[in-house]
């Protein structure tokens, strides 16, 4: 019995060890994330702005680091500073463009001169004829 006991103590303690192991692991890598996205600003923004610094990282929060890299990288384009990689960031935020693929279609929208709440061509025929349909059908 005791030696059960001892085995369970042992089998307990190697997982809060591997437990352990794994968050220390997640907190590395968070820490590189953040070493690279600071390295990142630096080279795009071209500023160490140590309180602007802090306020970007701050966006790992609602971004992953590549969507972020994006809009760093989009202001360095057009010699731009942190108040236009933070208008980028914010817009990106409030819509939800979270993935990489996201902020694809959103440059390629953009290009086309389609807004997000814009409607397609096809959608505005499609509501026209629903329209008609409504007032054909009410007798109007």
């Amino acid at each position: 019995m005791t030696l059960v006991q001892n085995d369970t103590t042992n089998t307990n303690d190697y997982t809060m060890n591997t437990n352990n192991v794994a968050a220390a692991d997640d907190e590395n890598v968070k820490m590189n994330l953040k070493d690279k996205l600071q390295e990142e600003f630096v080279c795009c923004i071209g500023s160490t702005n140590l309180n602007a610094i802090m306020e970007c990282l701050s966006y790992l929060d609602d971004l992953p680091f590549e969507v972020i890299q994006i809009a760093l990288k989009k202001t360095a384009d057009v010699n731009g500073n942190w108040k236009y990689a933070k208008a980028i960031l914010n817009k990106w935020v409030k819509e939800k463009i979270d993935t990489v693929e996201k902020v694809k279609t959103e440059e390629l929208n953009f290009k086309k001169g389609k807004h997000p709440t814009e409607e397609t061509e096809e959608e505005k025929m499609a509501r026209k004829i629903k329209s008609l349909e409504e007032d054909f059908g009410s007798g109007n």
